[in-house]
């Protein structure tokens, strides 16, 4: 099996089902744990510093000319991979690899014609209303944690959501459900 995107140690340890003989090779952006994965697998662990996995997928096609090949429901998903890990390009992690492939495919959905132009507005739109009718379960569902071995050792929780106006979100949400989210961490690292 490829595993494409995957952030957490956990994933790839065998008592989460996975054998790892039967991984021929993983794509990855994050860099937590790093060191653990390169150990596990070698040069099977393809992990880059760019804002979103899809574009090395997406660049692993061009090298070896498969993206007009791609169905229209994979070019896609990888450009709405890379928009969204992005948040359309505006975040530090993104690269200018990220913005070549979104380029190149983009090119692609212009001339297959199966995206509207204000495509990017109405998908952030619709993620934005996801979260706010469950914002609790929202933030649970992205929650990660990990240990920092530096000058002291602590823990930490890092939520993300995507949306389209985090501060109108937090000032809606701080007393209640940010607070419950800051609770169950702190209960749950004791």
């Amino acid at each position: 099996m490829i595993l494409v995107d995957v952030s957490h140690k956990e994933y790839l340890n065998e008592k989460c089902g996975y054998n790892l003989d039967k991984i021929i090779e993983i794509y990855d952006h994050h860099f937590e744990s790093i060191s653990y994965r390169k150990e596990i697998l070698g040069d099977r662990a393809v992990i880059e510093p760019v804002g979103a996995c899809a574009t090395l997928i997406t660049e692993l096609a061009v090298q070896h000319k498969l993206l007009d090949q791609l169905s229209d429901n994979a070019i896609k998903l990888l450009y709405t991979a890379i928009i969204s890990h992005t948040l359309n390009f505006q975040v530090g992690v993104t690269t200018e690899r990220d913005r070549k492939m979104s380029v190149v495919l983009r090119d692609i959905i212009n001339k297959r014609k199966i995206l509207s132009s204000d495509w990017i507005q109405h998908y952030f739109q619709e993620v934005e209303q996801g979260i706010r009718k469950n914002p609790l379960e929202s933030i649970h569902e992205d929650l990660k944690s990990g240990f920092h071995f530096g000058k002291s050792i602590f823990t930490y929780t890092i939520g993300q959501l995507e949306l389209r106006n985090g501060h109108a979100f937090v000032e809606t949400y701080k007393d209640d459900i940010i607070q419950e989210v800051v609770k169950y961490n702190d209960s749950n690292h004791l």
